[in-house]
Order: C-alpha cells, then structure tokens, then sequence
C-alpha cells in the first residue's frame, strides 16, 4: 500500500506537532468571534453616535431659524419704523413749503398796498382784527390797480379760515381752518408804537386829524397770527414801505389845488 495513505480499520496516526498546529486554529477562532463581538459593539455605539449627532444638528437648525427670524424681526420694524419717519419729514417739509409760499403771497401782497390818493372811501386802507382791505398795486388777477381784502371767515361752528378776496379771483381759502387765536393787528411808525386791533386811513378831509396825530396814512407794520390745526403757530410780520405822513398828503394836496 502506498505509504501515507490510511488504512481501514486502523487509528490514523498524527505526525509530530499537528496538535501544536491544531491550537493556533483554535485560539484564531477566539479572535474571530471577539472581533466580530467588538464589530457588533462599535456598530451600536456609531449608530448611537450618529442619532446623537443628528440631535444636535436639528437643535441648532432651530436655534438658527429663531436667531435669523429675529434678526428679520428687528430689520423689518427698523424698516416701517424709517419709513414711517420719511413719510412724517416729507409730510412736514410739504407743509412747510405750503406755509412759506402762503406767508410769501401774504407778504407780497401786503406790501403793495398804496396809500390813499382819492376822496374816497373806496380807496383807504381798513384794517380791523379779522379783515384787512386795501388798494393794492399788484393784485392776484386783476390788472392795473385794484382792490383787495384779506378775511377770517368763520363757518357753522365759529372755525376760522384765512380768505383772499380780489375782483377777478374772487374768494379763494388761502389757509383753511380751523384756525385758533386768529387776526390782524396794526402798528404805527415811531419810537413807543404798539400794536392795535384796528386801523383806519381817513379820506383827505380828516387828514389834518392824522398829521396832528404825527400817524401814517398806513400802517408801518401788518401782523397776521393764528394758530394751525396741527399745534403750529403762525406770525406773519409785514413791513408797508410805501407810507405816506399825513402831513405830506396836506401839502401834496394843498399843491393840486393850487396848480403846481
């Protein structure tokens, strides 16, 4: 028989150090299933890793969304709150226009007023403490000369507002109501002159009355007050620089009569 072949009935002999080699095996399988234990191990402690990293980054997805949310928040009320703020200095700068071109108008047509030169009534100036009407060289429409008038007219409730009154315009609201502490006050030339509620320029026969009095045919200074609505005070000073004394229009008119 072939050598190294078993034979039947017979005990398979080992050669030396087969069982040596045997143990090896054994202990690698050992290895093997501890390594397999520790695989399973570090499968369950990434998976938890994992689910714990996850957390995290949920939480802080959320604590992003709150911090842009309100980082959104304040830049929008900044917004309304600057618009809102131009629109109330845009509302402010239109009706500060608004009040200077109606003082300006107010001013120009004040200072056009001419003294008396006629023996009429018609033609004097009369102020009173809610109207002012004079001969004005620069109407509103009108051409050439005209007469014209400035009024408070008051409506159902006693509202005052501030009129213009020309022959061609006709009545035009100048600065509508309701207007609180409205009207006109006069002062006179010269060192000691107050202000007063009323002023009338005479016709030419009561002139001397006014020459003794040492007063203008105008009034040197023309006041406008009232207060707006909206809280804001209104002073509109009036310098008339076409003033003529008394005196002089005695003289000027003393002159006609005699030719010159």
């Amino acid at each position: 028989m072939p050598a190294g072949r078993p034979v039947p009935g017979r005990p398979v002999s080992r050669a030396p150090g087969a069982g040596a080699r045997s143990a090896p095996l054994g202990r690698t399988g050992s290895q093997a299933g501890r390594l397999q234990a520790g695989q399973k191990a570090g499968g369950v402690v990434s998976l938890r890793n994992a689910r714990v990293q996850g957390g995290f980054t949920l939480l802080e997805a959320i604590v992003t969304l709150v911090i842009v949310s309100m980082l959104v928040t304040v830049l929008m009320s900044a917004l309304s709150q600057s618009l809102s703020l131009r629109t109330r200095m845009l509302r402010m700068q239109g009706e500060s226009r608004q009040m200077l071109l109606q003082e300006a108008w107010f001013r120009d047509s004040l200072a056009g007023a001419q003294p008396p030169t006629q023996r009429l009534e018609a033609d004097a100036f009369s102020g009173g403490i809610e109207e002012v009407s004079f001969v004005s060289a620069a109407p509103l429409m009108a051409s050439g000369s005209a007469r014209i008038a400035w009024r408070l007219v008051r409506d159902a409730d006693g509202d005052a507002a501030l009129h213009y009154l020309d022959p061609v315009a006709g009545d035009l609201v100048v600065v509508p109501g309701p207007l609180r502490e409205a009207g006109f006050a006069y002062m006179a030339e010269g060192d000691g002159a107050q202000w007063e509620t009323a002023w009338q320029s005479t016709a030419p026969e009561n002139a001397s009355r006014l020459a003794e009095k040492g007063r203008g045919v105008l009034p040197r200074l023309v006041k406008f007050q009232a207060t707006t609505e909206a809280g804001r005070h209104l002073q509109w000073l009036v310098y008339l620089p076409a003033n003529l004394r008394a005196s002089d229009r005695i003289n000027i008119e003393e002159g006609g009569d005699a030719g010159i």
